[in-house]
């Protein structure tokens, strides 16, 4: 029992001598960052910014929804969409310039300058007009953050037409004139109410139509035929017919026949270096689109250091390749020269195809032509130069600039005040004494082509 109660004592002396110190120092002030701890030193703040690691620090970007899907829509009714984005950085966004990948898609106008941990709207809209079934069109953002200098949006769907043609137009493409032809054009109406079409129209004595309806008031037949012969190279017509739906009064359908020339020949000019560093050959094709096999002869060409062959390529009558070869060293004359040969069709019965050399350029050295015009630009310079000596054209120059600076500063203004009275009017306050936010400078920026 006396060995324990000795053990606690001694036990209880420790405990003071060590505690000692930190009595004796509780009143000392330490600072911030000295190495000591000041009150729950192991929570960390919940209201103040973590510190950033080095490479995280600048802006960012983050949408919300990246490819918006509008299912389906009808043709001719614009889809619209606001794509809401977020700066997610620690420093200011900036949108330099937003490019839709065609003419079809439209933005509206948008905040180019986004704070950290401010949100934003671009506006888009997908005109729909010339579009039928599924479809997706992409738009650029370009920024100012690191890794993302551009940034893809995508807005997809469907299209589906009240009226739909398939195919779109009446195409012949290399008809042969001497036979009738045949396109045949489906016309479905995706509407509910029943579709007549009446008062078939084509402007073109080349081609005859026909009209048949398949299932009433739903799908119809329109039949195309070519006229033989058809004398024209380029053989064009307009389709129209009449319909009882208010939206679209008329539907027109194209038609087109190309007739290609009995022979062809390409290509129909050939160029050669000027002093050939080695032997060089170059071909032309000569093609018969006719029914009966071509035969050519007397192949010529008014130069004697060059050679001529004829390859007959497939199919046998009917394509043939010639194969000029020019020697190593051979210069063509400035005029250059022709080859020329005959066939046996009765509508072209001699082909030509002129070669000329190329311009002539070695050493640095200008053609005669090319100096005439430096000259001449020169002297315009000169003149031009003359004009802002005498102040006329420099003063202009400056008022014009000034005038347009103005034009789109009051132009800002006009815009502002319209969306401010706007603003007041649906919400029914009293305008604020506020000054309104500084425009971006370059307005371009706001929007793609």
């Amino acid at each position: 029992m006396f060995v324990k109660k000795t053990a606690l004592f001694a036990l209880a002396l420790g405990l003071v001598f060590f505690a000692s110190p930190a009595l004796g120092q509780k009143d000392q002030k330490h600072e911030p960052g000295d190495g000591h701890n000041h009150g729950k030193a192991t929570e960390k703040p919940t209201n103040q910014r973590q510190p950033v690691k080095e490479g995280e620090v600048g802006p960012d970007i983050e949408f919300e929804t990246p490819a918006y899907d509008f299912e389906r829509a009808r043709a001719g009714v614009p889809v619209h969409h606001d794509f809401i984005f977020k700066n997610t950085g620690t420093k200011e966004l900036r949108i330099d310039r937003v490019k839709p990948i065609c003419g079809c898609t439209v933005t509206g106008d948008f905040e180019t300058v986004l704070a950290p941990g401010a949100s934003g709207k671009l506006p888009i809209m997908f005109e729909t007009k010339k579009f039928r079934g599924k479809v997706s069109k992409s738009i650029s953002v370009y920024t100012n953050v690191k890794g993302k200098e551009e940034v893809k949006i995508v807005i997809k769907g469907e299209v589906w037409q009240a009226i739909q043609i398939v195919p779109g137009s009446a195409s012949f493409g290399s008809a042969d004139p001497a036979k009738e032809q045949e396109r045949v054009i489906t016309i479905t109406n995706n509407l509910p109410d029943p579709l007549n079409l009446t008062d078939l129209v084509c402007d073109s004595d080349k081609f005859n139509v026909d009209l048949e309806e398949i299932e009433e008031g739903k799908r119809y037949k329109l039949t195309v035929k070519t006229i033989p012969p058809l004398t024209n190279r380029f053989n064009r017509a307009s389709i129209t017919m009449n319909t009882n739906e208010d939206e679209i009064r008329m539907i027109q359908v194209m038609a087109s026949a190309y007739v290609p020339p009995p022979v062809m020949v390409t290509p129909s000019l050939l160029r050669f270096p000027q002093e050939l560093a080695s032997d060089m050959r170059r071909y032309v094709y000569v093609r018969h689109t006719k029914g009966k096999d071509l035969k050519i002869s007397d192949i010529e060409i008014n130069a004697e250091e060059l050679e001529v062959k004829v390859i007959n390529d497939k199919p046998e009558g009917k394509a043939y390749r010639l194969v000029i070869t020019a020697p190593k060293g051979y210069t063509l004359p400035e005029k250059g020269v022709q080859l020329s040969f005959k066939t046996d069709e009765p509508n072209f019965p001699i082909g030509n195809v002129p070669l000329r050399p190329l311009p002539k350029r070695q050493g640095g050295q200008v053609s005669p032509q090319a100096k005439a015009s430096i000259k001449d630009a020169k002297k315009k310079l000169a003149e031009l130069r003359k004009q802002e000596a005498n102040g006329n054209g420099q003063q202009n120059k400056k008022k014009k600039k000034k005038n347009g600076k103005n034009r789109r500063r009051g132009l800002v203004k006009f815009q502002k005040k319209n969306n401010a009275d706007s603003d007041t009017k649906e919400k029914g306050t009293e305008p604020t004494s506020e000054p309104p936010k500084k425009a971006p400078e370059k307005e371009d920026d706001k929007g793609g082509n």
